[in-house]
């Protein structure tokens, strides 16, 4: 394969678009082609970028040549696009979640094991290199046997909706605090502790009106295979001028980590304001995104570069769409137990 990987963009919304300027940035992979069901979006960044662009994923595949798309339209339209991909000979980066609902996602994995182009699902998390250095640490035994892992996601819900569509508070269409976003969180706690999310129970406050049914707080307690014990937390609470507050703790038997994904001890008080995440500024004093969505070297960034390095060599990446069920699988058994007023063993949801 060429040193370049020619990877397009499908879905042109705040994260589709940030997916966009790296690849027009990044050594060893280009910005082939871009497509939105809104016209004049694909036209807009197509032409910024001179690139072609496409009002549907379908015309994309069927126009240009293409190592691998990145997926990022909302969770109901995944498995169509994704598919697709795969019946061509594509490979896909998948925004998270992986689809709206269970089954979907479900069959999505059984597609991806059985393609044989690389399918990887977005978790930036595991690339931030925080995350990335607790690993060494944790391989190196210098934590003994993990006990507890503790973290959290904390957001203004104002400041998000002036960059994410409305789908993002539909349950039904795979939104919510809780459906969302909180696989980030689950996928870490996996990831950080190698063992896996057995059973959990939740409470949460919800939002009124039309938001109804979508969670704006919760918190959660799960037992995992190895023994040891996870607490997660989020809120869309914060005031619209508020950093995002994304933090975890991991205890062992011979000691502690504490990652603090954005706060990452850089402070911006300037009258240009403090950009929290692209294209998005506070006023004020804040902390500045740089181990998510740095240009530098935030976890996007090298999500990225991996990916694009396992598509030109033929590697299999990680993490798998099956992380990104796993992951879901722990939100919807976190959502049945704030229902159903119980614990969940998460095997209760599995399919496969």
């Amino acid at each position: 394969m060429s040193q370049t990987a020619r990877i397009g963009v499908i879905g042109l919304g705040w994260i589709g678009g940030v997916h966009a300027e790296f690849l027009t940035k990044l050594e060893g992979m280009e910005l082939a082609g871009v497509a939105d069901a809104a016209a004049e979006a694909a036209a807009e960044l197509g032409g910024r970028f001179g690139v072609p662009h496409f009002d549907s994923a379908a015309a994309l595949l069927e126009a240009v040549e293409l190592d691998a798309v990145i997926v990022a339209v909302p969770p109901a339209y995944h498995h169509e696009i994704v598919l697709a991909a795969i019946r061509r000979g594509v490979g896909v980066l998948c925004e998270k979640p992986l689809a709206h609902d269970l089954p979907t996602m479900a069959e999505m994995v059984q597609a991806a094991e059985q393609a044989q182009v690389p399918t990887m699902i977005g978790f930036p998390a595991r690339f931030a290199v925080s995350a990335e250095e607790f690993c060494l640490l944790r391989d190196a035994g210098e934590l003994g046997e993990i006990e507890h892992i503790r973290t959290n996601f904390r957001f203004s819900t104002a400041k998000h909706d002036e960059s994410h569509g409305p789908w993002q508070w539909n349950k039904a269409a795979g939104g919510g605090a809780l459906l969302e976003a909180s696989p980030h969180m689950w996928d870490l706690v996996r990831h950080l502790t190698g063992q896996e999310i057995v059973e959990v129970y939740g409470l949460a406050r919800h939002f009124d009106g039309d938001r109804s049914g979508a969670e704006r707080v919760f918190t959660a307690i799960a037992k995992l295979s190895g023994g040891a014990l996870a607490t997660v937390d989020m809120a869309c609470t914060l005031p619209w001028g508020a950093t995002t507050d994304k933090r975890t703790e991991v205890f062992g038997t011979a000691g502690m980590v504490y990652l603090d994904e954005f706060t990452n001890f850089l402070t911006v008080n300037t009258e240009a304001g403090c950009e929290i995440a692209p294209g998005s500024r506070i006023s004020g004093t804040g902390h500045p995104d740089a181990l998510w969505h740095s240009r530098v070297s935030g976890g996007l960034r090298r999500e990225l570069e991996y990916f694009a390095r396992c598509v030109r060599q033929g590697l299999t990446p990680q993490p798998t769409f099956r992380d990104g069920l796993e992951a879901s699988l722990a939100a919807h058994a976190v959502d049945r137990a704030i229902r159903q007023e119980r614990p969940v063993r998460v095997d209760e949801l599995r399919s496969v």
